[in-house]
């Protein structure tokens, strides 16, 4: 019987010999009958048949098709796990806009503009004129009247009775307290234990 995909017996053995499989990270058509016929695996790149192995692609490239040829560049800018097997595995990371998968480079978040998540999409403006931080992923500063959650900003903070305006924040965020509300100056933390039931005033 011909041998299974990933294995190969060569055809001067005997008929009843075993399929032997093909070295790590190889791949093979089903019937083989050497071990040439085993090539790199899709996100590896080298020549399996000369004994030297196949190593993974580097991060940032990537490679969709089984054989020797090298791995690809993700588009500029764009970043992707080792040993991927295809375009769609380049992203662009945090701070920088475009779409990789769709071939497009990266462009790095201008001053004042930022992007908190890795993948395709645009940079967006500090509110009302932060400065950008953390290499584009964040804002520095959030203006009064404004939060930042998973590093995207908020609009408003809440209450007037406790000195601050707006809807609630999450856990884990603070909202900065509104002294023409007649507020202390400083900032309004808020845990876990707090939001789950606790008061919310300002510090």
């Amino acid at each position: 019987a011909p041998c299974p995909a990933n294995t190969y017996k060569d055809s001067d053995s005997v008929s009843d010999s075993a399929c032997l499989s093909c070295p790590p990270y190889t791949v093979s058509q089903p019937g083989s009958t050497s071990l040439a016929a085993c090539e790199c695996a899709p996100g590896f790149t080298g020549d399996a048949a000369s004994g030297d192995g196949c190593a993974p692609c580097a991060a940032g490239s990537y490679k969709d098709a089984a054989g020797p040829e090298a791995c690809s560049a993700c588009p500029s800018g764009a970043v992707s796990p080792e040993g991927s097997t295809s375009a769609s595995s380049c992203v662009c990371p945090a701070g920088y806009s475009g779409d990789a998968g769709a071939g497009e480079s990266c462009e790095p978040c201008g001053a004042g503009r930022f992007k908190p998540y890795e993948g395709a999409g645009e940079c967006m403006a500090c509110p009302d004129g932060g400065e950008s931080a953390d290499e584009g992923r964040s804002c520095a500063t959030c203006p009064l009247g404004t939060y930042l959650e998973d590093n995207v900003p908020r609009l408003r903070c809440a209450s007037t009775t406790n000195g601050y305006s707006g809807p609630y924040p999450s856990s884990g965020t603070s909202c900065p307290c509104v002294p023409s509300a007649g507020a202390s100056s400083g900032m309004i933390e808020l845990d876990w234990a707090v939001t789950q039931g606790g008061s919310r005033s300002c510090t």
